[in-house]
C-alpha cells in the first residue's frame, strides 16, 4: 500500500523549483542518469516504507528505489538520449524514461528498451569501449546520432537495432565513428537494423564484420545526399548487405577485404517500401563507391533485381577491382541502366570452379557419375565486368571495363545491350560484349578491344543480331582469325539503321564475309581483302574528294581478313579509300581511345580501296 506523505526538506526544496527548471535529475548508482522534464511531473509519492517514490505524469509512472539514487537535482534536459562509453563501461544520460524509454547497462553493454509507438526519439553515442555493444529494442521510428563513438564487441555486433521501423543514422560532421564486432558468431552484421537503415550526414564510419557483413538491414538502406564517407575495411560476408532496395544519393563509400560482395541487395518477398524501387534492386543517383576484393566468384554490386545507375543527386563515381576467380564488378538479376557516371570495372581473375561431392540418393538416377554411389559435380563461371540477365540499357555516363582472365568478357547480358548515349571504353581478354539476344549501338562513343576473343559477340542468330543506329562503334580484336570485330555467326544479320559510325577488325569466320545487309540507311563495306593494321599507325577513312569521315588507330597489331565499315556520309556505289600516317590527327573534335571524330587529317600511304555497298 502507498500513501501520500510530508516531503523531507531535500524534496520540498526540489519541488519550490518544480517550475523554474527544465527537468528532474536522478542519477543511479549502475551509470544511468534519468532526466525527467517538469511539466511532464504530475506528483511525487513514496512508498509506505519510503523505500521507493514514484514520479507520475498524466500517462506513465516510474518507481524508483531511493538506495539506487545516487544523487539528484535539478538542471537542463539532454537534447537526446546520450550513451558515452568510457572504456570498460558508459554512462547513460536518458530524458525519455516518462515516454517508455528505459536502459540496462552491464559494464559498457547497454541495451535499451522503447515501448513508445507514438513518438520519435533521438539516441546519441559518443567515446570508446573495447568491449561494449549497443542494442536497441522498439516499435517505432527513431534516430541515432554518432558523435565520435568507436564500439568493438568481441562477443557480438556491436549496434544491433531491433526495431522494423525507419532509422535514421547520423554521422555527425567532422567526426570518425568506428564498429567491430567479435569473430565465429551467428549475428548478422557488426551494424545491423532490422527495419530500414538511412545514413545522413556529414561524419565518418568505419565498420568491421569479423563474423558476416559489415552492414545488414532486413529492408532497405539508404545513403543520403552527403559529403560524408564510409569504409568497410573487412567482412567476412558482404561489406553492405540489405533486402528490399539500396539507394545511395551521396558518400563516399570505401569497401576493401571483404569474404563477400561489396554491395549487395536481396529480394525480401514483400512489397518494396517505395514503389519507384523494386525489390532486391540497386539505385545509385551520386556519391562514390570504391570496391577492392580478390575474394572468389563475388560481385561489386550485386541485386537480385534491377541496378540503375543515373545522376539524379550527383555524378556518381564507381570503381570496382576484382582480382579473384568468377568475381564480377556489377551483376544483376533483372535489367541495368545507365544513365550517367564515371564507371571503371577491372577484373582480373580467371575462371571459378567449384567442385560437391555428390551423395548416395541425392538424385534420382541409375548407375555411373555418382547417381547414386558417390561422385562430383563442378560448377563455376567466369570473371565477368558486368553480367546481367536482363537487358541493358546504356544511356550515359563513362564505362570503362577491363579484363584479365581466360574466358573474362567485359559486358554480358542474356536477354539485350542498347547503347544510346556517354562514351565507353572495353578492353578483354575474351569478348567486350556478349549478348544472348540483339546489341544496338544508338548513340554515344563504344570503343571495344579484345586480346583472346571476340570484340563483340551476338548469339541472337537471326537479323537485327547487331544494329549500328545514330551510335558510333569502333571494334576489334588482336587475337587474330578466326576471332572477329563483330561476330554474329551470318554478317547478313548486322543493320545498319542510322547515321552512325561503325569500324570493326578481325578475322575471318566461316563465308559470311560477302554478305549483304538489306535495307542499310547508308552505305558500308565489307572489305574481305587481308589487311594488317599496326600499333602506331593512324588510318583515315575518306571519300573520294579526300574528305576525312573518320580516323583510327589500334593499341595493338591487328590482321584482319574481315571488317565491316560503315559511317555517316558514305553512299552506296562510291569509291572509298583508306590511308595512314604516323602523326596523330591534332584538329578532332573528338578524341577517344583511338577515335578521332571531325579531323581534316589526311592519311598519306595507301592501305585499301574499296566501293559502298
Amino acid at each position: 500500500m502507498r500513501r501520500h506523505v510530508v516531503l523531507t526538506a531535500l524534496f520540498w526544496a526540489m519541488s519550490t523549483l518544480l517550475f523554474a527548471q527544465r527537468s528532474l535529475m536522478i542519477e543511479r548508482t549502475d551509470n544511468v542518469t534519468d532526466y525527467i522534464p517538469t511539466d511532464e511531473i504530475e506528483q511525487i509519492t513514496f512508498s509506505e516504507d519510503l523505500s521507493q517514490f514514484i514520479v507520475a505524469s498524466k500517462d506513465n509512472q516510474i518507481v524508483v528505489d531511493r538506495a539506487d539514487v545516487k544523487t539528484m537535482g535539478y538542471t537542463e534536459i539532454p537534447s537526446a538520449f546520450q550513451v558515452e562509453y568510457e572504456g570498460a563501461t558508459a554512462k547513460i544520460r536518458n530524458p525519455y524514461l516518462l515516454q517508455g524509454v528505459t536502459a540496462d547497462v552491464q559494464g559498457a553493454h547497454v541495451a535499451i528498451n522503447n515501448s513508445n509507438v507514438n513518438n520519435e526519439f533521438s539516441f546519441e553515442l559518443c567515446g570508446s569501449t573495447p568491449n561494449g555493444s549497443l542494442l536497441y529494442n522498439g516499435e517505432y521510428k527513431a534516430t541515432f546520432i554518432l558523435n565520435g563513438v568507436s564500439i568493438t564487441n568481441p562477443s557480438g555486433a556491436a549496434i544491433d537495432i531491433e526495431c522494423g521501423k525507419r532509422i535514421a543514422m547520423e554521422l555527425k560532421k567532422g567526426t570518425e565513428n568506428t564498429l567491430v564486432d567479435g569473430a565465429n558468431g551467428d549475428w548478422k552484421a557488426a551494424l545491423y537494423c532490422k527495419g530500414h537503415l538511412e545514413i545522413d550526414k556529414a561524419g565518418t564510419l568505419n565498420v568491421t564484420g569479423n563474423t558476416k557483413h559489415a552492414i545488414s538491414a532486413k529492408e532497405y538502406i539508404q545513403l543520403k545526399k552527403a559529403d560524408g564517407g564510409i569504409n568497410i575495411l573487412a567482412a567476412k560476408g558482404d561489406g553492405i548487405h540489405c533486402q528490399q532496395y539500396f539507394l545511395a544519393n551521396g558518400y563516399t563509400v570505401n569497401i576493401n577485404k571483404v569474404e563477400g560482395d561489396g554491395i549487395q541487395a536481396e529480394l525480401s518477398g514483400d512489397e518494396p517500401y517505395e514503389e519507384e524501387y523494386a525489390d532486391g534492386s540497386i539505385c545509385i543517383q551520386g556519391g562514390a563507391i570504391n570496391f577492392t576484393s580478390s575474394a572468389a566468384d563475388i560481385s561489386g554490386l550485386k541485386a537480385d533485381a534491377d541496378i540503375v545507375i543515373n545522376e539524379e543527386k550527383s555524378v556518381p563515381n564507381i570503381t570496382l577491382s576484382t582480382t579473384g576467380n568468377g568475381s564480377k564488378g556489377i551483376k544483376a538479376g533483372g535489367k541495368l541502366a545507365i544513365l550517367g557516371g564515371n564507371i571503371n570495372i577491372k577484373t582480373t581473375g580467371g575462371r571459378y570452379t567449384e567442385t560437391s561431392t555428390t551423395r548416395a540418393g541425392w538424385r534420382p538416377g541409375g548407375g555411373g557419375g555418382g547417381f547414386p554411389g558417390g561422385g562430383s559435380t563442378e560448377n563455376g563461371s567466369s570473371a565477368k565486368g558486368i553480367k546481367t540477365k536482363g537487358a541493358i540499357d546504356i544511356a550515359g555516363g563513362n564505362i570503362t571495363v577491363s579484363t584479365a582472365g581466360n574466358g573474362a568478357e567485359g559486358i554480358e547480358s542474356k536477354t539485350g545491350v542498347t547503347i544510346s548515349g556517354g562514351q565507353h571504353y572495353l578492353k578483354c581478354y575474351d569478348d567486350a560484349i556478349n549478348c544472348s539476344g540483339q546489341i544496338l549501338f544508338n548513340g554515344g562513343i563504344t570503343v571495344c578491344c579484345s586480346t583472346g576473343n571476340d570484340a563483340v559477340d551476338s548469339n541472337y542468330g537471326r537479323a537485327g543480331a547487331i544494329v549500328i543506329g545514330d551510335g558510333i562503334v569502333f571494334t576489334y580484336t588482336t587475337k587474330g582469325s578466326p576471332e572477329m570485330g563483330f561476330d554474329c555467326d551470318n554478317n547478313s544479320y548486322i543493320q545498319i539503321k542510322g547515321k552512325g559510325i561503325g569500324i570493326s577488325a578481325g578475322g575471318n569466320q566461316g563465308g559470311s564475309n560477302s554478305a549483304t545487309i538489306s535495307n542499310a540507311s547508308q552505305g558500308y563495306a565489307f572489305v574481305t581483302s587481308s589487311v594488317s593494321y599496326q600499333a602506331g599507325r593512324y588510318y583515315t577513312l575518306a571519300d573520294a574528294s579526300g574528305k576525312n569521315l573518320v580516323t583510327y588507330s589500334f593499341e595493338g597489331n591487328v590482321s584482319s581478313s574481315c571488317q565491316l565499315i560503315t559511317a555517316a556520309g558514305m553512299v552506296k556505289g562510291s569509291n572509298y579509300t583508306i590511308k595512314y600516317s604516323t602523326s596523330a590527327p591534332t584538329d578532332a573534335s573528338t578524341a577517344f581511345h583511338g577515335l578521332y571524330l571531325g579531323s581534316t587529317a589526311k592519311g598519306t600511304t595507301n592501305l585499301t580501296s574499296f566501293t559502298a555497298k
